[in-house]
């Protein structure tokens, strides 16, 4: 359970980088992704990380060019990332969440400002997995 938890921050993360920039293709590091989590350099959340841009590209939320492995590093950078249709879909649905509703990329994003206190993270928790559900 701990590893889907991780998903959906790391997946909420990606998203809302793309959509920042949407329609530009982004470059997403595994190392940027997990840079505010407590675990960000184990071989095992370095894993999740590259699996969650896979999933995320495999399930149709995401479009990228190109995957490099960073030498000498534990890094792996995904390049030309963009949301696709399915992506922006999700992304604008309007949630509830608590007490709060609105669009899930703005929930998202306000959530994502103040990632650092753990009550957020489970909001962040709680957009994403409500929103993929949805598909």
């Amino acid at each position: 359970m701990r590893n889907r938890y991780l998903f959906e921050r790391l997946a909420a993360r990606a998203l809302a980088m793309c959509e920042e920039k949407f329609p530009i293709g982004v470059t997403i590091s595994t190392l940027q992704l997990l840079k505010l989590e407590e675990v960000w350099n184990s071989k095992e959340s370095l894993e999740v990380a590259v699996d969650t841009i896979r999933w995320l590209e495999d399930q149709h939320y995401l479009r990228l060019r190109r995957v490099y492995s960073v030498q000498n590093s534990n890094d792996c950078q995904f390049h030309g990332v963009c949301l696709t249709q399915k992506g922006l879909a999700a992304l604008d649905l309007t949630i509830t969440v608590g007490k709060r509703q609105g669009r899930a990329g703005e929930l998202l994003r306000e959530q994502l400002q103040a990632v650092l206190d753990d009550s957020r993270k489970e909001t962040i928790s709680r957009i994403v997995g409500t929103t993929l559900k949805r598909f």
